[in-house]
């Protein structure tokens, strides 16, 4: 748990790593990714509690592979806090679309009384 905890904190801390620190077998799996259809948020948030279960669960981690598990998550937070931000939004719209709408609707009854 505590691993998982600090890989938490890296991944809203740290950037991710630059084009050519990333090896010929991570740049595939990016691609993989990247050509897939996007994840739903709970799909996402689903998959980076997976990844930190596993990094927290592994005694024997290749730096290499950790290294590939952080930066996905690190995509999938990213992706969620954009998909928290969107539905905020679209939430805010909505709601300033409602108040506007009901004084409206509250005059309209008025004179018809």
């Amino acid at each position: 748990m505590f691993l998982g905890i600090c890989v938490w904190g890296l991944l809203v801390t740290q950037p991710m790593a630059s084009a050519d620190t990333i090896d010929g077998r991570q740049a595939r799996r990016m691609e993989e990714r990247v050509s897939k259809k996007a994840p739903t948020y709970r799909e996402a948030a689903a998959e980076i509690e997976q990844i930190l279960a596993t990094i927290d669960e592994e005694t024997d981690v290749d730096i290499d592979e950790l290294a590939a598990r952080v930066e996905r998550a690190a995509e999938l937070i990213r992706f969620c806090s954009e998909k928290l931000r969107s539905a905020e939004s679209r939430v805010e719209k909505v709601t300033q679309e409602l108040a506007r709408e009901t004084p409206a609707r509250d005059s309209e009854e008025e004179s018809e009384d």
